[in-house]
């Protein structure tokens, strides 16, 4: 039987659209951090006072602080810059 024969209750219909966004699909792939104990009990405090979950917490902190974190020389750019301290100290001496 070719396709085009096929009953309509076998096809798939589409959702309406109903005029809302559609969601991001959902990344569900798990991570595990490990925080300093002191860390852990200030998201749980902010959680809980948030009603939110602690991976909530986690994601908006990150979100949050990402413009400080880009501020942040990276473990080249510190390498580089003290490669070229030692060099302009060994050809002043």
């Amino acid at each position: 039987m070719p396709d085009n024969d096929k009953p309509d209750n076998d096809k798939k219909k589409a959702a309406p659209d109903n005029g809302k966004r559609k969601a991001k699909p959902i990344d569900s792939r798990k991570l595990s951090l490990y925080f300093p104990e002191d860390l852990v009990a200030m998201l749980k405090h902010h959680a809980f006072r948030l009603d939110r979950s602690l991976s909530w917490v986690a994601q908006q902190a990150v979100r949050l602080s990402l413009e400080e974190l880009k501020k942040m020389p990276s473990v080249n750019e510190m390498s580089e810059s003290d490669s070229e301290d030692e060099t302009e100290e060994s050809s002043a001496d």
